[in-house]
């Protein structure tokens, strides 16, 4: 295993994988350098599947090695460290994810839109801020909201019913959609 290199010079250029300039592919999967940390995503798609200690240390393992070359992995990340409760760090990757398109960091939205990174700030705010899960038509928010925002509310579609959720507060009780209901999470006191 090489010495890993300067990852913030890479994290922060103007350029994708300015790392390639700098060394062979080869030498970069001995550093193990990554542009996105697929376990991360792995872990956010089956939650409930690692313990919240199994989580936390991959996410932090994973983001020291990451370059954020890849549209995907901002949003990943941002939705991990909320469900992990580092809402600083949340909020970054959070801005980050959603200038990709906005702001000039990837310079190639001249050729489309990230759609995937679209869907993966989605997933962000559902699943990482609001804590949003659903096991068989149930759903359940623990959410995990940045201290500078009161609330989030949104409305979803499910088996053709609309159903709206408001969010707000920390720490919350669980509650469950029922048809046609809204739901909400108030702070227990």
């Amino acid at each position: 295993k090489k010495k890993l290199p300067d990852i913030e010079k890479y994290r922060n250029a103007d350029v994708r994988q300015l790392i390639l300039k700098d060394y062979s592919r080869s030498q970069v999967v001995d550093m193990q350098v990554l542009k996105q940390a697929d376990v991360v995503m792995l872990l956010e798609l089956l939650p409930g599947r690692f313990d919240a200690e199994t989580v936390k240390k991959n996410v932090e393992f994973y983001e020291a090695l990451n370059t954020h070359d890849s549209s995907l992995s901002l949003c990943a990340h941002a939705e991990a460290e909320a469900v992990i409760g580092e809402m600083d760090m949340a909020m970054k990757f959070f801005r980050q994810a959603m200038e990709i398109d906005l702001c000039e960091g990837y310079k190639d939205s001249a050729e489309g839109i990230h759609a995937a990174s679209l869907g993966g700030i989605l997933n962000c705010l559902l699943r990482g801020f609001a804590g949003m899960k659903t096991d068989g038509g149930t759903y359940r928010f623990t959410p995990h909201l940045p201290d500078h925002w009161q609330s989030m509310r949104f409305s979803f579609m499910d088996h053709g019913k609309k159903k709206t959720a408001v969010v707000s507060g920390s720490p919350f009780e669980e509650r469950t959609a029922r048809e046609g209901m809204e739901i909400t999470c108030t702070k227990i006191i």
